[in-house]
């Protein structure tokens, strides 16, 4: 009963750490390939938007299916991967790597990537969509602003989130057989700003929608 379920709202919310051995060969659609499904408990909050399909807390576990063909995956996809070696916060005692992380695929390989001021591009043109720019709980600089502003009016942006919103990367050429990722709430995200592009091998799915209605 609770599989008919879970595969029911995924109809609602298909769409775009620690798991599970909960899995399922039933097809969402008669005409589909069967899925092989898996239910993850991910308890990170790099994907929030203020209100988000990936919250945990408030929407249970994510359905991941977890044999799909990395060549038909697509811009704004939200994978499901290993994160690669890191050496960059080795020396930090109070950070680590979580065993998997989610993040909205963002270019694939032959392309480039580049951070201008808080701007995606990709093949040197901007990125459209609410993920190509630095955001703040799904906020642009001006929208996080105005936000603020309507509890103080008074408030300023501090230097701190002023740099957050106008950050740079150098340009990155991927891979063949790797892609770009980037969560969608960049100040609690590590992705491949930080980690460089992520290998096919290292993507253990796709992430198909939720097991709650929001």
């Amino acid at each position: 009963m609770r599989r008919t379920w879970i595969l029911g709202l995924i109809l609602i919310f298909l769409m775009s750490g620690c798991s599970t051995d909960k899995t399922s060969t039933e097809s969402i659609n008669d005409s589909e390939k069967p899925k092989v499904l898996k239910i993850i408990d991910y308890r990170l909050d790099n994907m929030s938007r203020q209100r988000t399909e990936y919250h945990y807390a408030e929407d249970g576990s994510l359905v991941i299916d977890s044999e799909i063909d990395h060549t038909t995956m697509k811009p704004g996809d939200i994978v499901y991967f290993i994160p690669p070696e890191f050496e960059e916060f080795k020396d930090n005692p109070n950070f680590k790597l979580a065993d998997h992380y989610i993040s909205r695929l963002i270019a694939s390989e032959g392309d480039s990537v580049e951070i201008k001021e808080g701007v995606v591009y990709v093949n040197d043109k901007k990125l459209d969509g609410f993920y190509g720019a630095a955001a703040k709980y799904g906020l642009t600089e001006q929208e996080y602003i105005d936000k603020q502003k309507e509890i103080d009016p008074n408030f300023k942006l501090t230097q701190e989130d002023h740099d957050f919103f106008k950050q740079n990367m150098g340009k990155v050429e991927i891979p063949k057989e790797y892609i770009f990722v980037l969560g969608d709430h960049w100040g609690r995200s590590v992705d491949s700003r930080h980690l460089g592009p992520v290998p096919f091998k290292n993507i253990q799915g796709k992430v198909l929608g939720v097991t709650k209605e929001f």
